[in-house]
């Protein structure tokens, strides 16, 4: 009886742990997004992901090269909104070659990474 109350109390333990990295990673990836939309416009980029193409492959490579993404807001497309602390202009290069660079992407292909500023 002894061992089955340890058991549950470890148990009980490594849930409560688990849902508290769970509820950090949530607080943090609003406070992300909530930085983006707060942003000026000159700082952020928005990118429409083509149809097909997991929005996933697009916010993960972002993500690694250090950007802070959120979806974005349009309800007719998938986008992804980008955070540029040194100016939408002075990152847009490096923003379009990393998701260039990502298998699967517009980049990868015979089309060219357009953002929604762009013609």
């Amino acid at each position: 009886m002894l061992g089955a109350a340890i058991v549950l109390t470890l148990v009980g333990g490594a849930a409560l742990v688990v849902a508290l990295i769970l509820l950090r990673r949530g607080i943090e990836l609003s406070r992300e997004a909530d930085d983006i939309m707060v942003a000026p416009p000159d700082e952020r980029l928005e990118y429409d992901i083509p149809p097909g193409q997991d929005p996933t492959v697009v916010l993960l490579a972002l993500k690694r090269a250090g950007y802070h993404v959120a979806p974005g807001n349009s309800p007719h497309h998938h986008a992804v909104e980008i955070l540029c602390p040194l100016g939408a202009d002075r990152e847009r290069d490096r923003v379009r070659a990393v998701i260039g660079q990502t298998r699967g992407t517009a980049g990868g292909g015979s089309s060219r990474v357009r953002f929604t500023d762009e013609p």
